[in-house]
């Protein structure tokens, strides 16, 4: 082994069920990961201090995937709460050619209640991004960036 070899990067992790592995400020893993029920590649971050997602991780992203569509339904009247706010007739009529899943933030399974989000792109507000917070498995609240 050379001098120079201790300077070669080490491939990232790759993750059986989130794909290739990178750390985030030393509080996230983010990766790119298929999600399976809108049949496209989504942004993740995964809540760690360590290197690789732990097994209830890698199960919560698998169950949330199975279980996507009731946690549309149980988002639906909290998204449109916000929106009515700027327009009192706002009503999602197409929730998947409306909202455009951009990341989801998988929670720590070490803190309770488990903090969690899904985040949103609308075409109405291009500016800004929607995330739905969940508190264990249930939406609490939306936070609005952008």
């Amino acid at each position: 082994m050379g001098l120079f070899d201790i300077f070669k990067r080490m491939p990232p992790p790759i993750d059986e069920v989130f794909g290739e592995m990178k750390p985030l400020m030393g509080v996230f893993i983010t990766c790119e990961s298929f999600f399976l029920p809108l049949q496209k590649n989504i942004e993740v971050l995964i809540m760690s201090t360590e290197s690789i997602p732990t097994e209830e991780q890698r199960n919560f992203y698998t169950e949330l995937q199975k279980n996507y569509s009731g946690y549309k339904v149980q988002m639906i009247p909290i998204i449109e709460d916000t929106f009515r706010n700027a327009d009192e007739n706002f009503k999602i009529k197409d929730f998947d050619n409306e909202f455009n899943l951009v990341t989801i933030i998988v929670p720590d399974f070490l803190k309770r209640p488990l903090e969690w989000h899904i985040s949103y792109e609308n075409e109405l507000d291009p500016n800004h991004v929607f995330s739905v917070g969940f508190f264990d498995y249930k939406p609490s609240h939306i936070q609005i960036d952008g």
